[in-house]
């Protein structure tokens, strides 16, 4: 206990402890949600019935969207736990998570080892963001590569710190394995500290600054080409040029899909952070105080980190939210620093009302929301409001008066923790009310059950496959995908006793089919059912 207190550990494990619960929580009420999360997972599924660990694949076809690190991580928690199920692949956005939080927490104390109360302010700074808890729990790649960055960006600092230039080697191990994690995209998250070292601090000898950068380029790309030249030799020619080119190099220039104008952010800068953003004191501090930090060595490194990351996102064709949260760490300790000396003085009312305001809107939803003119003309939001438990609602607006309350008589760290804690009371509550209804229109888990009782028969799936059955039906074969319903005729036509897995809007759409379960499908308006021919008289 005196070692905690000590090194000010102790708000860190109060800190992963909080983050446990909620991942908990989402392990409780959030199915595997499609389109990303049943993707990846069948990739991890197809990978272990195969018992191949080196092209993935989905529908038993070679899968050049992701390199297979995630998958391996997957398997691996698999083999451990010796049931292919989503709450042990869960595990893995736990601890890699929980890693981020720890590598926020250990950066920040190396940064800044003369402020005492930086390194938690960082973390809590990190566990205040929505999207931390929003993709922290989901089985996808950008809080992995949160991780592997920031082991980069330690890497650097103690290059430069230290004069040991040695440590860009490691800086490369964390790059070669982002590469296999999701691609040169790493690159975008990891070079610019080092190509702007000159910026932040002047290495004694640049040629032997980039030497070694040189070299920890050439070990990333020794990690990333054994794994991506063999994977090319068993998927053959298109697969490689999917590898090495298009999922790179295309999606830079002009992306396939999620191709968006450089406005497409801006909304989620503020959103990121944004409890942070509704305070106004907050605001007030940036203002007066970042520009203390960034005269800082440790401030400009945060800023050659996050700045030149930012604008490459900014640039690049394809855009997704989710595709900042590897920015959220360095982000966090910046603004960390900036608040350190100035959080006691900042009274943080505005954003417990708005929040509060918020949930009162939500306390009365059920019973006013079927009035309103934008829920009665939307059955999906009808549903969803009607669904609302006040209770909870009522238990999350009283949480948020008495983490308010607290707040006003606290000191640094504890007024910071207030805010992240009333981050999580929203989450959480968010979560409960969506598993009341919403999460069902998600869960294709009853759909995959139908499709295991049909297993035997030829099996199609309708429109554009993307893996959402794979692992939940447990596939071990391909499954045929039609592009159409206007192709449906002509497959039965050929499996008389086949059996389709369909997409539609309209009952018209199948009325030529027996239908053997239907359930909504991601709203009101579209469904997904189990057909087969009907017979004939």
């Amino acid at each position: 206990m005196k070692y905690l207190l000590k090194d000010n550990i102790g708000p860190l494990f109060i800190i992963v402890g909080v983050w446990a619960l909620t991942w908990a929580l989402i392990m409780l009420t959030v199915p595997l949600l499609p389109v990303d999360e049943t993707r990846y997972m069948t990739v991890a599924w197809e990978m272990r019935v195969r018992g191949e660990w080196i092209l993935p694949t989905l529908n038993f076809a070679a899968y050049s969207h992701k390199p297979p690190l995630l998958f391996w991580f997957i398997n691996l928690v698999w083999n451990v736990t010796g049931d292919p199920a989503v709450w042990s692949a869960r595990i893995v956005p736990l601890l890699v998570s929980a890693g981020v939080l720890c590598g926020t927490f250990a950066f920040a104390r190396r940064l800044f080892p003369e402020r005492k109360n930086m390194p938690a302010l960082a973390a809590l700074t990190l566990a205040a963001s929505p999207m931390f808890y929003v993709y922290g729990g989901l089985i996808m790649f950008d809080m992995m590569i949160s991780l592997i960055a920031l082991c980069a960006a330690l890497s650097v600092w103690r290059a430069a710190e230290s004069g040991q230039y040695r440590w860009l080697l490691l800086w490369g191990v964390a790059v070669g394995l982002g590469v296999l994690a999701k691609g040169p995209v790493i690159l975008v998250y990891t070079i610019f500290p080092v190509l702007l070292a000159p910026l932040w601090q002047r290495p004694q000898l640049l040629v032997k600054w980039y030497g070694a950068m040189m070299a920890g380029i050439f070990i990333a790309a020794v990690i990333g080409l054994s794994w991506a030249i063999p994977a090319a030799m068993f998927g053959g020619p298109e697969y490689a040029q999917m590898i090495f080119w298009k999922q790179s190099a295309g999606r830079v220039v002009s992306a396939f899909a999620h191709q968006r104008t450089v406005l497409f952010y801006l909304p989620f800068l503020l959103v990121i952070f944004l409890p942070l953003t509704l305070w106004p004191s907050w605001w007030r501090v940036m203002r007066t105080g970042a520009r203390d930090i960034a005269g800082s060595t440790a401030g400009r490194f945060l800023l050659c980190w996050v700045v030149p990351s930012l604008i490459c996102l900014l640039l690049i064709s394809g855009k997704q939210a989710h595709y900042l949260i590897p920015l959220l760490p360095g982000t966090a300790i910046f603004f960390a620093a900036v608040m350190d000396k100035h959080l006691r003085s900042m009274v943080a009312c505005v954003p417990f009302i708005v929040f509060g305001v918020l949930l009162l809107v939500l306390l009365a939803a059920p019973f006013v929301g079927s009035y309103l003119p934008f829920v009665q003309g939307d059955e999906f939001a009808r549903t969803i409001v009607e669904s609302f438990n006040p209770f909870v609602s009522l238990a999350a607006l009283v949480a948020t008066g008495v983490l308010y309350m607290l707040s006003r008589q606290a000191g640094d760290i504890k007024k910071l923790f207030c805010l992240s804690l009333l981050v999580v009371v929203f989450f959480m509550h968010f979560q409960i009310q969506t598993a009341q209804r919403a999460f069902a229109y998600y869960d294709l888990v009853p759909a995959a059950h139908a499709a295991q009782d049909h297993k035997d028969r030829p099996f199609v799936f309708v429109r554009n496959y993307k893996g959402e059955v794979g692992f939940l039906a447990r596939m071990t074969k391909p499954i045929d995908s039609l592009t159409s319903l206007a192709e449906l005729p002509e497959w039965f036509g050929d499996h008389a006793n086949g059996v389709a897995l369909v997409r539609f809007k309209r009952d018209s759409d199948i009325e030529n089919y027996r239908v053997l379960f239907r359930a909504p499908y991601r709203c009101a308006t579209k469904f997904m059912a189990l057909v087969e021919m009907k017979q004939k008289p």
